[in-house]
């Protein structure tokens, strides 16, 4: 019975570590502070799912590759919308933290207002307290509850 327990956890653990996707692989094996200039090689929908695997999937996050997304503008805004509406859970959090980046550096971004309204109702996907607060937490740049980069990220 123990020996089966531990083969289920170490069966468990395997699958939470999984490597990157194969077509990624390249990517991940640069040192940190070379993969976000090296993304932006990759068509913009390869590079939103190359940030929810890097952020959602591993840890510590790398958020520093939301800049690549974010850096495009309303260019970006379609496809990262089309990914938030089947997002759940983290997904969620971390595509509105790119949209919180994005709305630092384009203020026509932030000035969005029927954007700041869909934005916020995917909220609730977020599925846990924490990835709620998270996402919330995001979309205080667009509405000046807080300005950019300012204080903590709650817990």
């Amino acid at each position: 019975m123990i020996r089966a327990a531990w083969v289920a956890l170490v069966l468990l653990l395997a699958a939470c570590r999984q490597g990157p996707p194969a077509r990624y692989a390249e990517l991940f094996a640069l040192p940190l502070d070379e993969q976000p200039a090296a993304m932006r090689r990759f068509p913009l929908a390869d590079q939103v799912e190359i940030y929810l695997w890097a952020t959602v999937r591993q840890a510590p996050a790398r958020l520093s590759l939301a800049e690549p997304i974010a850096a495009r503008g309303r260019e970006a805004v379609p496809a990262l919308l089309a990914r938030l509406r089947t997002a759940e859970g983290w997904e969620v959090a971390r595509l509105l933290y790119v949209f919180e980046v994005m709305a630092c550096r384009h203020p026509e971004v932030r000035a969005d207002r029927a954007l700041l309204a869909e934005l916020e109702a995917s909220v609730p996907r977020a599925s846990t307290p924490a990835a709620r607060r998270r996402a919330a937490w995001s979309l205080g740049v667009f509405d000046g509850r807080r300005g950019c980069g300012a204080g903590p990220v709650p817990r």
